[in-house]
């Protein structure tokens, strides 16, 4: 994931005004609307900068004969994306997923680098009524360079954004968001592949993919995924927590499931260690649990929204050491992404050897039965982080040692 720290911004877009009116009697001050940029963007370099915050900035007017003090309001910002990773070698199912190296669209603050645009155009005074009984801006003043401004920030707003779909609340609000953003919302992989899908179709044309969600909650839910995707902390009381699980459940968001259940005191760690007839008789029940080099994953909800159908992971995983058919369909390494949300446990380290190869189950021979080192060495290298540690597979959960009578 990108470092954590605040998201450097590509454009950064003000509407201004005068902060004292000019005299009736003089002429309406004319100032050099490029300059005005260029010095917003020097007085604004390595801060961070949010939606609607309101700036002052003193600068000529045209004549050099007096200085002119302006009030500055940020109407948007745009987050710098980073370019997505180089297509994975060898194809495979994910080979036209979006990089997780990505800055997410759905931002409202961020730090002004030495790339970042400044745009000022002059506020726009929809009534020249008082506002709420305040003093009314003045926009008494001439700023030039507006139409060359105005335009490029249309053109910034209109430009393609690759893989990044518009996510449609059931009240009708709009998110545009980085599709990498939710890909651990697994209820939703099919409509999210769908939305993709025209995208590739027609770039130009904006893809829509609707969610059973209200846009607070959604709102909520997309600053959580932020927060993951970007290694930050995410804060959550127990009134979030309420709101927001139902909703993490229906996503299939397992993350943010269990996040709120540790604030509401009701989360169960689901990771142990189990005996592989255990396994064999959960599976044996209707289950989908399936192991790869020792791990336990429980891909049952996963099974409606797998790209190569829901029959294939149980006619051929179940049962066997199935990481070779994982590194068979899965030639993108983007895929191990997903296994943590599936991760349940690992197999007592005395029943490793109880775990049928896919060869011993499929008829496929032993060197097609199991894993090359080069994938097994990168599926540990990811994995490792989050499984139970070695010491702690060797016995299962409420195992106690036989105490003999001497």
């Amino acid at each position: 994931a990108p470092a954590a720290g605040p998201l450097p911004l590509a454009a950064i877009f003000a509407e201004c005004w005068l902060l004292n009116a000019p005299p009736g009697d003089a002429p309406p001050p004319i100032i050099d609307g490029a300059a005005l940029n260029a010095r917003l963007a020097r007085a604004l370099f390595s801060h961070v900068v949010s939606v609607n915050e309101l700036l002052s900035i003193c600068v000529p007017a045209e004549g050099g004969s007096s200085q002119v003090d302006l009030v500055l309001r940020v109407t948007s910002v745009l987050p710098q994306h980073a370019p997505d990773a180089a297509a994975p070698e060898g194809g495979g199912d994910d080979e036209d997923e979006p990089s997780m190296v990505v800055a997410p669209p759905h931002v409202f603050r961020g730090l002004v680098g030495a790339g970042t645009e400044t745009l000022v155009a002059p506020l726009v005074l929809v009534s020249d009524d008082a506002l709420d009984g305040h003093r009314q801006p003045s926009t008494r003043f001439e700023l030039t360079a507006t139409d060359a401004t105005t335009a490029r920030m249309r053109a910034l707003e209109d430009r393609p954004r690759r893989h990044v779909v518009d996510v449609l609340a059931n009240d009708g609000e709009v998110f545009p968001v980085h599709a990498a953003l939710l890909k651990p919302c697994i209820a939703i992989s099919r409509a999210l592949r769908e939305a993709l899908r025209q995208l590739d179709e027609a770039p130009a044309s904006p893809a829509q993919m609707r969610v059973d969600v209200d846009t607070l909650s959604l709102d909520k839910v997309l600053l959580y995924l932020e927060s993951e995707l970007r290694s930050q902390p995410f804060a959550l009381d127990v009134a979030t927590a309420e709101q927001l699980r139902p909703v993490a459940v229906k996503l299939g968001c397992r993350g943010l499931t269990e996040r709120c259940d540790g604030v509401l005191g009701d989360f169960a760690a689901r990771l142990r260690v189990y005996r592989w007839s255990e396994v064999a008789a959960h599976n044996a029940r209707g289950g989908c649990w399936i192991v790869m080099d020792g791990m336990v994953c429980d891909v049952e909800r996963w099974l409606p929204e797998h790209p190569g159908g829901e029959a294939i992971i149980p006619q051929q995983a179940r049962g066997v050491d199935s990481t070779v058919w994982f590194e068979l369909y899965h030639a993108s390494r983007e895929s191990f992404v997903l296994l943590k949300e599936f991760y349940i446990g690992e197999i007592v380290v005395d029943d490793l050897s109880l775990v049928p190869t896919a060869a011993d189950a499929n008829g496929l021979g032993q060197t097609a039965g199991r894993a090359s080192d080069d994938f097994m060495q990168q599926l540990r290298a990811f994995c490792d982080g989050f499984r139970i540690p070695l010491s702690q597979r060797h016995k299962p959960a409420g195992e106690e040692p036989t105490v003999k009578n001497l």
